[in-house]
């Protein structure tokens, strides 16, 4: 069944014009299982633009939107001699980019018959409700407690061998796994996540100021959280809790240099996860300084950072069961009082990230000198968004909207500068981090030196970098981060509850943040319309 069908050349007219009647058609006929509108029509408007750079529009182009089987497909093609658009110029690579970070993947066809035809195929996937992990993690939560105190009921005899041969070893197995998996993934996350910055040579300068204040932000948020711990939980004033001769700035550098690997082998052989994000930053860096000169690796590079968010989807999946044998052992154990210490960390979060998101409001209103109650209802729809779906993908095209039209941001810093954001910018995400790892160390009777702190502060930044945009992601990651900073295996199911807590405002947080950071670097740069950015948003009805 055809829903919508039209020939015509592709200009910035006909490309609006397109874009409004096929998205209220696709509306109308996808129903309750539609693609969010925003999202929809940014996508099909960047597969619009980038068909025209990529083809012209001196040839009429054939737009037909068909539903078979419940299944909507639009296609767009145009007569011409092949030509792939997916390996695209550097002009419209950031469009392909915020396809790429909107989860959009259209196919290219080339049909033989006449003069030739170049046919792009695109199939908009239905929203999902991301919240599905949040009830599974709630139902093991409250099953593992029911077994937990069914297990504490049985005789002693029983209980040993409960706890001793069955939920200890599938816990620690569940853990092992996790923790196997951790290092590969970060390592091949890291790669393509650098591999991905590949715009910023093309951008010129304004890419690297963009990537240096991103990078000031992760560096503020680790300051933030490094104060706060010390007010709140019992640190050390020593390096390392001892009156060793090394002196603490020795001691700091020793930690630093204990980050970059003597070879690029014996890292993988020893589980040294620090120097295997190190190795994974060099390759990146220097496929990054390559270039177009090794496009092919690049390109496989890519590819396999897909493969390896697939597959960071895949484990955590399996968070449910981890957390079930983890909230088991921990009752069956009587250690069930540490529970109380996710409360805890869960007030001192908030109270930390809450004054680092005062602190960028504070900056933006001066830089901008502009009054939050200007900028703030603009940000309201992408906050909403973010808290909903927990996914900074999901706000992208909101985000975007109040970027360029509320904000009056210069859409070409946009296109390159939230896509890329969505990716390395966690500054919420460092604070989460490294408050879990803080924390769960005072839980379990760690000490905390000033040592211990100043590393887990390094490594978070760098696990909060390293973890790929999606949710979840950050609990894959934390083998990492505790095998470097000492945390026990069995502190990962307060871990993973606390992140299951935490995980679905992080994103928010995080792009709220972003949204204040590219209004500070736009204004800066003077890329921003400050008509645009002063006028007070009116909701339209």
């Amino acid at each position: 069944m055809e829903i919508y069908g039209t020939e015509q050349v592709l200009n910035n007219e006909t490309i609006a014009v397109t874009v409004n009647d096929l998205t209220e058609a696709y509306l109308n006929v996808a129903g309750e299982k539609a693609m969010a509108e925003n999202r929809f029509r940014i996508s099909l408007e960047e597969i619009l633009l980038r068909f025209r750079d990529c083809y012209g529009e001196e040839v009429p182009c054939k737009i037909i939107c068909t539903k078979k089987r419940r299944k909507i497909s639009i296609e767009i093609s145009q007569e011409g001699s092949r030509k792939d658009w997916l390996p695209c110029d550097e002009d419209i690579k950031l469009s392909y980019d915020i396809l790429a970070r909107l989860n959009v993947s259209p196919r290219y066809l080339f049909s033989h018959i006449g003069k030739g035809r170049n046919r792009v195929i695109w199939e908009p996937i239905p929203e999902t409700k991301s919240n599905s992990m949040l009830y599974y993690m709630l139902a093991s939560v409250i099953l593992a407690v029911f077994v937990g105190i069914i297990v504490n009921s049985v005789s002693s005899g029983l209980h040993k061998v409960l706890v001793e041969e069955i939920v200890s070893p599938l816990f620690e197995k569940s853990t092992a796994i996790l923790s196997e998996f951790a290092t590969p993934l970060v390592f091949f996350a890291v790669i393509g996540g650098i591999v991905g910055i590949g715009d910023v040579k093309a951008f010129g300068k304004i890419g690297s100021k963009v990537l240096l204040r991103m990078l000031g932000s992760y560096i503020i948020a680790a300051l933030f959280l490094g104060v706060g711990s010390i007010f709140v939980f019992n640190i050390t004033p020593s390096i390392n809790g001892t009156s060793g001769e090394t002196s603490a700035v020795g001691q700091i550098i020793q930690m630093v240099l204990d980050i970059i690997p003597d070879n690029l082998v014996v890292p993988f052989t020893t589980d040294n996860d620090l120097q295997v994000i190190a190795i994974s930053i060099f390759i990146g860096v220097t496929l990054l300084l390559l270039g177009n000169r090794v496009s092919r690796l690049n390109d496989a590079v890519k590819d396999i950072s897909e493969l390896v968010n697939k597959m960071m989807s895949i484990c955590c999946k399996g968070l449910p069961f981890i957390v079930f044998f983890g909230v088991v052992k921990i009752i069956s154990t009587s250690n069930s009082k540490q529970f109380l210490s996710i409360g805890k960390m869960f007030v001192v979060y908030i109270a930390i990230n809450a004054v680092f998101m005062l602190s960028m409001v504070i900056r933006a209103t001066v830089v901008s000198k502009v009054p939050f109650k200007t900028i703030f209802p603009k940000q309201l729809a992408t906050l909403f968004i973010n808290i909903t779906t927990a996914s900074q993908v999901a706000a992208l095209p909101e985000n975007m909207l109040c970027c360029k039209e509320k904000f009056g941001i210069d859409e070409k810093l946009v296109n390159f500068a939230l896509p890329l954001g969505i990716v390395i910018y966690m500054p919420s995400g460092t604070i989460f981090l490294g408050l879990t790892a803080i924390a769960l160390s005072s839980t379990f009777g760690i000490p905390l030196t000033i040592g211990l702190l100043i590393r887990i502060l390094i490594v978070c930044v760098i696990v909060a970098i390293a973890a790929p945009p999606i949710p979840g992601s950050a609990v894959v990651v934390m083998p990492v981060l505790f095998a470097a900073c000492g945390v026990p295996n069995e502190a990962f199911p307060l871990a993973i509850i606390f992140a299951t807590i935490v995980g679905y405002v992080v994103p928010a947080f995080n792009g709220f943040n972003i949204q204040l950071e590219l209004l500070m670097t736009a204004k800066r740069l003077n890329k921003i319309d400050d008509k645009k950015l002063r006028e007070k948003y009116i909701k339209k009805v």
